[in-house]
């Protein structure tokens, strides 16, 4: 039996025992780090993601902050780390100082930059040699392809923060992240930086593409930063076949206020994706501006008056975001791929 050592919240420190062996499988001489692969969590594994994340991570976990994406590393079936990235904080002294932007441009592209807030690993220590710097390293090269694919647009840059009180930042500095000086001790309260901690972070950063510095603080924004805009037609006929295909998905939700279908609102997401609208705010422009005839096609909710209604902002954001990431681009695969044929 081993021992483990947790800093609470509160600054004191937790004695915890584990089982010596439960990753012995890793010692095998056919392991390879390789062999470890780094995907999004499916929204039937958020909550164990959750509840793991809030046991064993310091800083405990309660949910993201806007947008956010977890991931998980794992090893045939066995999960060994855990990850957690959100929207870049509103402001930072150093590195807003280190990118060289003006106010004029920081607050428009905010957005484009991505903070692992939570990094976990689940093996003993030590016990997997440069575990961390493997995982970080396939994150990052699949972190803005993922976010484009959830949020609607791609990521310049991530960033961190590090607390020197109980790590040394290894893992971020040995991939190569630059470090951009330390953050002033302030927590954010009611929309101000006002809230005195005195906890001076390290603040690490890394481009996820060439040249991102200059393009964040350019004033022309970059063409690869909106979507191409296409229009798409479609029948009654292959509407009620993507409603068809996208019925077989599960619904995740409670039944109770439940008004739209799940393969309804998933189909309103697709064809929205289709016409070059990504993100919840332009899908939810898109679902108020199909005609009565597609929202009856699709079998939208029908208003006490008779009146077909278009699902809501929160509830096309509910959908987007707790669907399975992997599975939504196979259906569109396979019904975009039906009607060429």
């Amino acid at each position: 039996m081993g021992t483990k050592l947790y800093r609470l919240r509160d600054g004191k420190i937790k004695l915890a025992f584990s089982l010596s062996g439960r990753y012995g499988f890793l010692r095998d001489a056919k392991f390879n780090l390789k062999r470890v692969t780094v995907r999004l969590v499916k929204s039937s594994e958020r909550r164990r993601w959750d509840s793991l994340m809030d046991q064993n991570h310091y800083l405990g976990f309660k949910g993201f902050a806007g947008r956010g994406l977890r991931y998980v590393a794992e090893y045939r079936g066995r999960w060994l780390a855990l990850a957690g990235w959100q929207s870049g904080v509103f402001r930072c002294r150093p590195r807003d100082r280190w990118l060289g932007w003006k106010k004029r441009e920081q607050f428009r592209r905010l957005h484009l930059i991505a903070n692992n807030t939570r990094f976990l690993l689940l093996t003993e220590l030590g016990e997997v040699r440069n575990l961390g710097s493997c995982v970080m390293a396939k994150m990052l090269r699949r972190l803005s392809a993922d976010w484009q694919r959830t949020w609607g647009h791609p990521l310049e840059l991530a960033e961190t923060f590090v607390d020197p009180r109980y790590f040394s930042g290894t893992i971020y500095r040995a991939g190569n992240w630059r470090a951009a000086g330390r953050s002033q001790g302030y927590a954010r309260s009611n929309g101000r930086y006002t809230a005195r901690h005195n906890k001076r972070k390290e603040r690490y950063v890394y481009p996820l593409r060439p040249q991102a510095c200059s393009r964040l603080r350019n004033r022309q924004d970059d063409p690869s930063w909106g979507p191409q805009v296409h229009r798409v037609e479609t029948s009654p006929k292959q509407l009620k076949s993507l409603v068809q295909l996208l019925a077989e998905m599960a619904d995740f939700r409670r039944a109770q206020g439940r008004k739209h279908r799940l393969e309804m609102v998933l189909a309103i997401c697709i064809l929205a994706r289709l016409a070059g609208k990504v993100g919840p705010l332009a899908t939810s422009r898109y679902a108020q501006k199909m005609t009565p005839n597609q929202l009856q096609t699709l079998g939208a909710w029908r208003h006490a008056k008779g009146r077909c209604v278009a699902p809501s902002l929160a509830t096309i954001h509910r959908v987007m975001t707790e669907t399975d990431p992997e599975a939504l681009p196979a259906v569109t695969h396979r019904w975009v791929t039906a009607q060429l044929t």
